[in-house]
């Protein structure tokens, strides 16, 4: 790239590196650190900081007493007051998976504050806003999931919803975007669309193609194991566009999951970079106000580089052949597409017949069932 890439309406908060689950725990701040010194070397950034979010905020999608106690554990962890705090953890499920931390609080604040701010941003006017640190998509209105203490783009769905008629939820992540899909299953405002590895293999073991919701607005499209990047590309471009002409969205929020990749620890596709590109290629052309906010991605230096890859994607701008010399060699990462990148060609691809069968069905079953459930509702 000759001349610098000018990425704008780059939203973060300092706070939101603070949201550390744990040394061990496969959910490194480091992945945004990453990013954002990616980008830094190869573009321009209008890199603007976040208010913290306030109750009214996260009130949208939470309730208030399941919030009220994630703020209330917080404060004894931040005073050392263990005692009686198990079963409170429990209680919201604030353990496993998704331990509480001293200082959680904040942190949550932070990493929603800079979405809804986003959020705001492109309603307010503008056509794109990134939040990269947010994308936490399990969440659940009472208690914590996945990873997830609040569901930042779920809270941007609403914000976005207050402006404009109808609002499409895409969630590329390789784990079902439940949460979200939970929080507007019965909403006919609100279409969420997730594709994701079938539930029969992964975790949280929902998200089946038959799963369209009360009104008809869950489009899910669960891939198999082993689903390769170019199939992956090739499933969004056959479902999207007949779900955009059917329910004509005016505003998009896109959860960037960068765990589809082969090399991520916690999942069972074969994507590839390249591949991803072509996915986000595909929901640029939609030409819809978007709000893009990160997401999954456990490989630290898969995560980065995909993530730097939606962001130029997005704003207009090719992806470069190399990464800085010493990014490379720190990362341990070849060239930006990485060891696996084959990339996308749809004049020489041999389908998966498993995943053609399912997008077969989806447009002989699924889609129609979806509309059939909408219309009877009004």
């Amino acid at each position: 790239m000759s001349v610098r890439p000018v990425i704008p309406n780059l939203w973060h908060h300092p706070g939101i590196h603070d949201y550390n689950l744990g040394a061990k725990h496969p959910l490194k701040p480091s992945r945004l650190r990453r990013l954002y010194e990616l980008l830094g070397r190869i573009a321009d950034l209008d890199l603007r900081t976040a208010q913290l979010a306030d109750d009214d905020d996260i009130w949208r999608v939470h309730t208030p007493d399941y919030w009220s106690e994630v703020c209330a554990i917080d404060a004894c962890l931040r005073r050392g007051q263990t005692a009686g705090l198990v079963e409170r953890r429990q209680a919201i499920d604030l353990k496993g998976d998704t331990p509480a931390f001293a200082g959680m609080e904040a942190a949550c604040r932070a990493y929603v504050g800079a979405t809804v701010d986003a959020a705001r941003c492109v309603a307010g006017g503008a056509n794109l806003a990134f939040a990269m640190g947010g994308g936490l998509h399990h969440a659940m209105p009472g208690c914590a999931r996945g990873f997830c203490i609040l569901n930042d783009p779920a809270i941007a769905v609403s914000i976005l919803r207050d402006r404009f008629e109808r609002v499409l939820y895409v969630d590329l992540d390789v784990h079902h975007g439940d949460g979200v899909e939970t929080i507007f299953r019965s909403d006919r405002q609100v279409l969420t669309y997730s594709v994701h590895e079938d539930p029969s293999t992964l975790w949280p073991r929902t998200g089946h193609a038959h799963e369209i919701g009360p009104v008809g607005t869950c489009a899910n499209v669960p891939l198999p194991a082993g689903t390769t990047g170019e199939d992956w590309a090739f499933a969004i471009r056959e479902t999207l566009g007949p779900l955009v002409d059917w329910f004509r969205p005016r505003a998009m929020v896109v959860q960037c999951g960068a765990d589809v990749h082969a090399l991520d620890p916690l999942a069972h596709l074969a994507g590839d970079i390249p591949s991803y590109v072509s996915g986000i290629e595909e929901l640029r052309r939609l030409r819809l106000p978007t709000v893009v906010v990160g997401g999954g991605g456990y490989h630290l230096a898969v995560t980065p580089v995909t993530w730097a890859s939606v962001v130029l994607t997005f704003t207009g701008h090719d992806t470069p052949g190399q990464l800085p010399a010493d990014l490379a060699a720190e990362w341990e990462w070849p060239d930006w597409n990485g060891p696996i990148g084959r990339g996308f060609d749809e004049t020489n691809c041999a389908r998966d017949p498993d995943v053609r069968a399912r997008v077969e069905r989806f447009h002989s079953e699924i889609l129609p069932a979806m509309r059939h459930r909408y219309d009877a509702g009004v």
